[in-house]
């Protein structure tokens, strides 16, 4: 097995439907912007930023809740959608305020190494936190997670899988392969933050069937993307 992980860059809001049907993710992670008012910034047709309302973005993800498990929303001010969301979602991350590439880059790394490694979503949420005030960052209080009401902390690899697994993970984004999700990830936010994102978003899908390979470590420099 393997984890696989699909990007897909300069997202339009009528990607969205398409993306998820294809490929039925148990993890939607988002990368791109927000604000404070609750909405978050894609592409229309014309190729112009397109924000998409909370009330939007619940109503598609309810008819995706048997199959997406869990959304990261890596945007300034998404905490807002996150709570909307957890009310569909089993597991739904958000940021309460802005916060850095580093530190974003930070947290993703190490809340997907540690669901690789078989923790459940409540403790790998922690080790993210962790790993920010660890590299001496200062916003490990950024990150808010939800469950929603009734689910307990679950895992997306059980422990058999973990165990058993020799200490690699591969990930394939479009049609190049490398090692492991989490370092794939910050390599995906690394180049959001050097500008290919611009003001539009990067939709990854990631579904879970472990598999193992080493890691790089790859951080970005410190801006700010919100």
């Amino acid at each position: 097995g393997q984890f696989e992980l699909v990007s897909t860059w300069a997202v339009r809001s009528q990607d969205l439907q398409g993306a998820l049907l294809r490929h039925r993710p148990d993890v939607v992670h988002f990368s791109g912007h927000g604000d404070d008012t609750g909405v978050i910034a894609v592409e229309n047709a014309g190729g112009e930023t397109h924000t998409i309302s909370v009330d939007a973005l619940v109503s598609l993800f309810s008819v995706f809740r048997e199959t997406v498990r869990g959304i990261v929303l890596n945007a300034c001010y998404s905490d807002v959608q996150a709570t909307a969301l957890a009310e569909r979602i089993d597991c739904v991350i958000g940021m309460s305020t802005s916060i850095g590439d580093e530190a974003a880059i930070a947290f993703s790394s190490a809340f997907y190494q540690a669901l690789a490694d078989g923790e459940n979503v409540d403790s790998a949420f922690k080790l993210g936190r962790s790993q920010i005030q660890l590299d001496g960052l200062g916003e490990e209080l950024t990150p808010a997670f939800h469950l929603r009401d009734g689910v307990t902390p679950f895992r997306f690899v059980d422990d058999a899988s973990a165990t058993t697994a020799t200490s690699d993970t591969t990930c394939v984004v479009t049609s190049e392969i490398l090692p492991l999700a989490i370092t794939l990830t910050a390599a995906l936010l690394e180049q959001s933050a050097r500008g290919a994102l611009q003001s539009t978003g990067l939709l990854q899908s990631l579904s879970f069937v472990p598999q193992l390979s080493p890691s790089t470590d790859m951080r970005s420099e410190e801006r700010r993307v919100g």
